[in-house]
């Protein structure tokens, strides 16, 4: 070796040694900076913690299944695996061969069976779907060589089932085929339930947690919905799940996820936030990728026109992505306007009332072909479909009177539009309705030669005069459900709650396998509370032990603490202390902290309320 190598050599080999000092030196000053440990103090469990057990059900599953000591006579049953389907079950066992099992879940009077087939296999996994409420189910199993036996599978209404809010249905017309045991998925943005009704309007599915918004089935199967992690109506995390309520990725997002998103054909997805943008988020890495100021791409074109826009922008209630077109559907509820969008971020056509637009927007607008078009209002979840648009008309919006009394006469439609790109052109070619006013939210879509309509925020009667309420809040809300065959009404239901999505499918998963899944989790920059940081060792010391009742809920801590202008300090380990602003007695955290000490700052006093939390 020459000597300008063995110079190099040698120093390669101390930068390495002074390396490894030097994280021995920054370990050892960590743990010398870590000045308490709050084992002694009890543990503020999360109410809402949807993944931390996933590993262990599904490894206790496996374990006792692959023991061999369950038979298809005396099988493995699990209802509600996972702790947020309460409807669904796991059922496990062995077979000496192969064989294909049928799965009937039997129908109560009047209803039809639920029949569904597994793979052949020896090890068997069969997801139980479709199951009643506070019902002793029945459920045959029959393998295909022959042996048949019956399942009871009783469902009981536990304490957190009591807490939801199950509305009264009415089933009004059913003449759908005897072939088609479709259910009824359904959800809202305003409440905290996700469910799925028969055709007998029994309630066959439904989700706890505050799992809720847009229920969509993705390219994969599963479901992307909202977690429970929100501030207000906003949700700032996403779950995808299957029916049985395994989390297979959970997403915290910087920007919060309002009421719609679409599934493009690469996987990811386009959601709306609450400030007026669409985010592309990739599934597969939790990355964002690309984002649509919908406020700035319309202020480019007229700047001066846009003030009370912004003002009054409202919210995005409409996205869609046209793969046919490779293009972007964006309704704001302001001005009732849909926005499409090319691939590069530019916009392609605009359908609005002219009314509401500037002369430098004309020559985006769309022009109808006949003189007495009705302009659509409202137009929740929107979609486009090689440039035919279909959508609820509500008949109102946000430039309307909230007057109960101005509401008289007012008509919601479901229609068909056909969009002339080129020629910047709009033409109805179908509606449906006049009998209902469904004055916010809705959802249709088209499905070969079946249609299904969701009339979603229906009046049925005012709580006060008409001369004195106000729409948002004074109404005995319904929503109606209806399906077309060839255009002719084949069923009708009501519900008493308010809904704004809708699909009609099957409840079964026929290519559902089993399989351990360690869900990934992905995190941004998540929004919290205002807080700030300072070193708060010393003022511990001063601290009296206090008990204060405390919940924690996912991201949201709730205080038992009858005063007003106090704050919260989360103390981690090190001695820095997290001083939160308190509003209406409740914080949102910031998650990452670690093990913090939660205690109140009250007049001058900090009380420790004997409670550590580890988020």
């Amino acid at each position: 070796m020459n000597k300008k190598n063995l110079i190099i050599t040698i120093s390669l080999i101390l930068l390495i040694l002074l390396g490894g000092f030097l994280l021995i030196k920054e370990k050892n000053n960590l743990e010398k900076d870590k000045l308490y440990s709050f084992e002694d103090y009890n543990l503020l469990k999360n109410n809402i913690n949807l993944i931390a057990n996933q590993d262990d059900i599904d490894t206790e599953i496996l374990n006792k299944i692959e023991k061999g000591d369950y038979t298809s006579a005396e099988p493995l049953i699990m209802v509600n695996p996972y702790g947020i389907s309460p409807l669904t079950a796991i059922v496990g066992f062995k077979t000496a061969t192969k064989v294909s099992i049928q799965v009937k879940v039997l129908a109560k009077d009047g209803g039809k069976d639920l029949v569904y087939n597994t793979k052949e296999d020896t090890t068997h996994y069969i997801p139980i779907y479709g199951l009643y409420l506070d019902y002793n189910n029945q459920v045959t199993i029959e393998l295909s060589d022959g042996t048949a036996n019956t399942l009871s599978i009783p469902v009981e209404k536990s304490d957190d089932i009591l807490m939801i809010y199950f509305p009264d249905v009415e089933v009004i017309t059913n003449n759908l085929a005897a072939d088609d045991n479709d259910f009824y998925f359904v959800s809202t943005p305003i409440g905290n339930t996700a469910a799925a009704f028969d055709q007998n309007g029994e309630i066959r599915w439904f989700l706890t947690n505050q799992i809720y918004k847009q229920l969509t089935k993705l390219q994969n199967g599963h479901f992307l919905l909202s977690s429970p992690e929100a501030i207000g109506d906003k949700a700032i995390g996403m779950l995808e799940v299957d029916l049985l309520g395994k989390v297979y990725n959970s997403y915290e997002l910087s920007n919060p996820y309002y009421h719609n998103y679409t599934e493009l054909k690469n996987g990811n997805i386009l959601y709306a936030t609450d400030d007026e943008k669409v985010i592309e988020l990739n599934l597969s890495t939790g990355e964002i990728e690309k984002e649509y100021d919908i406020f700035k791409m319309l202020s480019e074109i007229d700047a001066n026109h846009l003030n009370s826009i912004k003002d009054n922008f409202g919210y995005i209630n409409s996205l869609d992505y046209d793969e046919k077109t490779d293009s972007v559907l964006v309704g704001i509820y302001y001005y009732s306007t849909l926005i499409n969008i090319n691939k590069n971020g530019k916009i392609e056509w605009i359908l609005a009332n002219p009314e509401y637009y500037s002369e430098k927007f004309s020559k985006y607008l769309l022009t109808p072909t006949i003189s007495n078009f009705i302009y659509p209002k409202g137009n929740f979840n929107a979609k486009l479909d090689n440039n035919t648009l279909t959508l609820i008309n509500n008949g109102w919006d946000l430039t309307d009177t909230w007057s109960c009394q101005a509401s008289k006469g007012l008509k919601s439609t479901a229609s068909d539009y056909k969009i002339d790109a080129s020629k910047k052109q709009i033409t109805e070619k179908w509606r449906y309705g006049e009998d209902y006013f469904s004055f916010t939210f809705g959802d249709y879509y088209l499905n070969n030669n079946e249609k299904t309509i969701l009339f979603g925020r229906e009046f049925r009667s005012f709580v006060d005069s008409t001369d004195n309420c106000k729409l948002s809040d004074e109404g005995d809300f319904y929503s109606t459900i209806i399906t077309l065959k060839d255009d002719e009404e084949v069923f009708k239901m009501t519900i008493s709650n308010t809904y704004n999505y809708i699909s009609k499918m099957p409840i079964y998963d026929q290519s559902y396998t089993f399989s351990k899944v360690t869900p990934k989790s992905y995190s941004a920059n998540q929004i919290s509370s205002k807080y700030t940081k300072e070193q708060y060792d010393e003022k511990f010391k001063k601290a009296i032990l206090y008990t204060i009742p405390l919940e924690l809920s996912a991201n949201k801590l709730s205080i038992m603490y009858n005063k007003e202008n106090y704050n919260l300090i989360l103390l981690d380990e090190y001695g820095t202390g997290y001083i939160y602003e308190v509003e209406n007695n409740q914080v949102n955290l910031k998650k990452g902290i670690g093990k913090s000490l939660v205690l109140i700052e009250d007049e001058g006093n900090i009380y420790n309320t004997g409670y550590y939390i580890d988020i």
